[in-house]
């Protein structure tokens, strides 16, 4: 049996930005919106356009290595099925952001089987001075509906407090003596965990899932049999 496979090229990457999801396009394509960029002394423009939310049923998550400009850097991909245009859109997000973590305390209690959308945010709540950054995300209810929110694997909300679950790590000592260096040591530390999680316990469900997709036979279009029990009535042309 003949087959083609997809190149790259397929994909749709989509970053996450300012609480939006972005895609990279040619300047001049119809609906980009142009954003001027500053990072490490250096800027630029980009043309994108720019997505509220997704939705699709996730196929693979990695986390890609990658070297720009003599920098490495990591990312977060979570590529989901076809959309009806036939390519596959990639939600990429750096690693380091807090759009990553959000995700990574997430995914663990995704239904792996169903649809999710993504929703990602930004925004700083009257009188504080740090935003609120993340990603929504929901799945279907019984009517069908995005209503049902995925909350985080490691983490719930107890009176006033939140009390850590699945072994997710908590800072030792008095936190009131901590110093921007001591947080920053606890968070990688947290976002190791969260990514050996990931590698050890969700992406092997995926794994798993196209394997059993590639095993289970296919029924034959053309097949007699089949064709014989079609109802004329629900051909659609």
């Amino acid at each position: 049996m003949s087959t083609l496979e997809k190149s790259t090229e397929n994909n749709i990457y989509l970053s996450v930005i300012d609480g939006t999801l972005r895609q990279s396009v040619p300047e001049g394509t119809v609906d980009a919106v142009k954003r001027d960029w500053e990072a490490g002394g250096k800027s630029g423009t980009k043309w994108e356009l720019v997505y509220k939310a997704t939705v699709g049923k996730i196929q693979a998550i990695d986390i890609y290595e990658g070297e720009k400009e003599g920098k490495k850097f990591q990312n977060l991909n979570i590529v989901l099925d076809e959309n009806e245009n036939g390519k596959i859109p990639v939600i990429s997000v750096g690693l380091k952001s807090r759009y990553a973590d959000d995700l990574l305390k997430k995914l663990p209690n995704v239904d792996l089987d169903e649809e999710v959308r993504f929703r990602p945010y930004s925004f700083q709540p009257d009188g504080e001075d740090r935003k609120v950054i993340g990603v929504e995300l929901t799945q279907r209810n019984g009517v069908g509906q995005f209503e049902n929110k995925v909350m985080s694997h490691f983490s719930k909300k107890v009176g006033d407090k939140w009390e850590a679950l699945n072994g997710y790590p908590v800072p030792e000592g008095d936190t009131s003596t901590y110093s921007s260096d001591d947080w920053d040591i606890f968070y990688k530390q947290a976002r190791k965990f969260m990514v050996a999680y990931l590698m050890d316990n969700v992406i092997p469900k995926l794994e798993s899932k196209t394997e059993e997709d590639k095993d289970t036979p296919k029924a034959n279009p053309w097949d007699k049999k089949e064709e014989e029990e079609i109802d004329p009535e629900n051909i659609p042309f």
